[in-house]
């Protein structure tokens, strides 16, 4: 798997090919994995729905007209009107009208359905619906979940989806800055000694680059983790607001909370969608949230990593760090491998 990820890699950079080459591969991968479930559920399962729908009308109608309940139902009526309120109680307290209502309504088998279900696969989300009920569709999500997992993660690391968006967080970082710093210029002196400040700073980061040690601290340390943070809660709100648009039943609460259980891949499936028009717009936000938040935790790593790699090489500077140089040698500091030569030989 690492050598078919060198390839590709090697593929993506000898050819200079766009970032949506990969997204496309998923694409196609997504597309391919609908139509294998759909061609295998989606008759059955109408088949199903279909059967369900006149055997509950017919005994609907059975109770409703049978004969007993016609010649009291002059003399009920009041009975009866208590009784659907208990009959409706006790179905929405048990949760059966949506059971009901899942099993009579259209099948979730469609293009878009399948799709959505392909996506919760190789992603590990897993909500739980739609669900395969034939032997065939079962068979297919096994070979299909361990095809589409490691396709989905090298994908990811192909396009340096990450890179792509830290990036992108460098670039609105350095416009709020300069957003900053234009205020500054028109403002009270007190702003304007900040701008200055800002300006400063950055020329000493940009004449620092031309040390390799500053260069590779400044690319590690610099990368703004708050505004990578807010950027991800910002995600979340945004995504939980349009799921309280499409989704009309959720609260705004349960819309942040079934985005973050999304995105964590933990998928309990206590709730799901239920406009099948919307699924894969829906789970396009999932995937970005993926993308984001798996950005937070790769920044948080590498500034923890720079932490322990800064104490190492400051134990090494005083000569108080004798395990120090064994460390980087063995490759638990890869990013201190150009200081090796400096490292004091015992005579």
């Amino acid at each position: 798997m690492f050598k078919l990820y060198r390839r590709l890699k090697w593929v993506y950079q000898r050819f200079k090919l766009s970032a949506w080459v990969p997204f496309a591969a998923l694409v196609s991968y997504t597309v391919f994995g609908a139509f294998l479930f759909k061609s295998f559920e989606m008759e059955n399962d109408q088949r199903n729905r279909e059967g369900n729908r006149p055997q509950l009308l017919k005994r609907t109608l059975a109770s409703y007209w049978h004969p007993k309940f016609i010649l009291r139902r002059s003399l009920a009526l009041i009975k009866k009107e208590h009784a659907k309120e208990a009959i409706i109680w006790f179905l929405e307290h048990l949760n059966l009208t949506e059971v009901l209502n899942e099993r009579t309504e259209d099948s979730p088998w469609t293009w878009l359905g399948s799709m959505f279900y392909a996506g919760q696969l190789y992603t590990t989300i897993g909500y739980g619906y739609p669900a395969t009920s034939t032997a065939a569709g079962r068979v297919a999500s096994i070979f299909y979940i361990l095809f589409g997992i490691p396709i989905f993660l090298i994908i990811l690391k192909v396009s340096d989806i990450r890179e792509e968006l830290e990036n992108t967080v460098v670039l609105v970082s350095d416009a709020l800055v300069e957003l900053i710093s234009d205020i500054g210029r028109v403002m009270s002196r007190g702003c304007r000694k900040l701008y200055k400040r800002l300006r400063t700073s950055r020329r000493k980061i940009a004449d620092s680059k031309s040390n390799k040690v500053n260069a590779r601290l400044h690319a590690e340390n610099a990368f703004p983790i708050p505004i990578a943070l807010s950027m991800l809660i910002l995600w979340i709100l945004f995504s939980a607001a349009l799921f309280c648009y499409w989704e009309s039943e959720w609260g705004y609460l349960t819309s942040v909370y079934f985005f973050f259980v999304s995105i964590s891949t933990v998928g309990l499936g206590d709730i799901v969608f239920m406009n099948p028009d919307m699924m894969i717009f829906n789970f396009l936000l999932i995937l970005i949230g993926l993308a984001l938040l798996s950005m937070c935790f790769n920044l948080i790593q590498r500034l923890l990593r720079l932490r322990y790699y800064i104490q190492n090489l400051v134990g090494l500077v005083k000569g108080r760090n004798s395990d120090a140089w064994r460390s980087m040698e063995l490759g638990v500091l890869p990013d201190a491998r150009p200081y090796l030569p400096f490292r004091r030989t015992s005579s």
